[in-house]
């Protein structure tokens, strides 16, 4: 990033990127996949999951959609694991 700096990966983008992970793990799909899908390229999604770059609300939408809910089903399963 220009600077040096880097995006700060907040408490609630962690706790959807650990549901989208465990939704990825359950339908079998892998991150290239799943990129493919929202039409991301996987180095941008690798980016997002690892806090290099911000997860956009219109990318989680995107991302539910690849696989199979709404938006709001994932932030309701981060909610019930209380890790928002």
């Amino acid at each position: 990033m220009p600077g040096g700096t880097q995006p700060s990966q907040t408490d609630e983008e962690r706790a959807l990127i650990a549901v989208i992970r465990a939704r990825m793990d359950a339908l079998g799909i892998s991150q290239a996949e799943l990129a493919r899908r929202v039409g991301l390229a996987g180095s941008t999604l690798n980016e997002i999951f690892h806090g290099k770059k911000l997860l956009r609300w219109w990318q989680v939408i995107e991302i539910a959609r690849a696989l199979g809910v709404q938006a709001a089903d994932l932030v309701a399963e981060a909610e019930k694991s209380g890790q928002l």
